[in-house]
């Protein structure tokens, strides 16, 4: 699944990093380059976020209740993995599986949502159909139809049913 190169809103860039739509605002406001055209770009806002880290880290972790400081860590690794998939280290079953699991994590619907996105698109965007994408990528087309309450119909039928 490739990551995306930009968010088409501050929003849906600050629920799949995990961060406050209010992080988001304070980066554009300081002059962060990850805003154009009304989008938000991932590299340049990654680059920005990493640069001020430790100093958002030393000062926000004394006031962080320790759900809030896991959830920010697990996006973190999140980030990381996207990296690491970006280079070719991990199969795209691979980076499904362990973003997957990291989302589920995060226990956040908004970053799951984007999860939900994110994996449709690439699925939609490499297959004809559910059956074809089911053949290459049996776990990452089990968990979309999951997430939408269906399953494929009898012997992989292009069939949709509702879960049992």
């Amino acid at each position: 699944m490739r990551t995306p190169e930009y968010w088409d809103s501050q929003a849906s860039a600050a629920a799949m990093l995990g961060i406050h739509i209010e992080d988001i605002r304070d980066a554009k406001a300081e002059g962060c380059s990850a805003f154009r055209s009304g989008r938000v770009y991932r590299a340049p806002l990654i680059e920005w976020l990493e640069k001020r880290k430790i100093q958002q880290r030393s000062e926000s972790d004394a006031g962080l209740g320790d759900e809030r400081a896991r959830k920010r860590t697990i996006v973190h690794a999140m980030i990381e993995l996207a990296r690491v998939f970006e280079i070719g280290a991990l199969t795209r079953d691979q980076y499904f599986e362990q973003g997957t699991a990291l989302v589920e994590a995060t226990g956040d619907n908004d970053i799951r949502i984007e999860w939900v996105r994110q994996t449709f698109d690439w699925i939609a965007g490499e297959f004809p159909d559910l059956v074809v994408a089911n053949d290459h990528h049996p776990k990452a087309v089990a968990w979309l139809l999951a997430v939408a309450g269906c399953k494929l119909g009898p012997s992989n039928s292009a069939a949709i049913q509702p879960l049992d």
